[in-house]
């Protein structure tokens, strides 16, 4: 991973997020917590030679592209002066601090509703390692977008928990 040609795009990694005080907090923050993913993520981080860049899901004060059309983003737009860019809830948890590169949108996926995607193409980057702890929703978004653009950017989400049990239940016969 030396070479120039990778980066790591960090989603989300912000106290609404990750903390018990932040928005999704009562939802996210027990399970992030029991499964060490802040710690895997923060030395995935500290020990690549490749850049890393945060991306952070804010609501600036006429809503930027914020589309309210799930319940979720209807909770969120509901919710959004949490979400200003200022907020204590939209800054980037401790852990995660010493960023340099910090892209702020209102989309799931991180490369949607700004120009990170042209940017790092543009610094030569065609390989994204992405961290983040909301697999189903933004990380899977982001990887999806990252080859939907059609641009040289192929990903790798890293630093999710594996799962350390075999499944147990029998696949049924038809």
């Amino acid at each position: 991973m030396a070479n120039g040609s990778h980066a790591i795009l960090a989603l989300h990694w912000q106290v609404n997020v990750i903390k018990p005080e932040g928005f999704f907090g009562g939802m996210l923050a027990e399970p992030v917590a029991r499964s060490g993913v802040v710690e895997r993520a923060a030395r995935f981080h500290a020990e690549a030679a490749a850049p890393v860049v945060f991306t952070r899901f804010t609501v600036p004060e006429d809503e930027g592209q914020l589309v309210r059309n799930t319940e979720f983003m209807r909770a969120v737009g509901e919710a959004q002066e949490l979400f200003r860019p200022d907020s204590p809830g939209a800054q980037l948890i401790p852990e995660m601090s010493g960023a340099l590169d910090v892209v702020d949108n209102q989309k799931l996926s991180g490369l949607a509703g700004n120009d990170l995607a042209d940017r790092l193409t543009a610094r030569g980057i065609d390989t994204l390692f992405i961290t983040g702890v909301a697999t189903n929703l933004t990380v899977e978004q982001t990887a999806r977008h990252a080859t939907d653009l059609g641009s040289p950017l192929t990903s790798s989400p890293i630093a999710r928990r594996r799962r350390t049990r075999p499944c147990t239940r029998r696949p049924s016969r038809t």
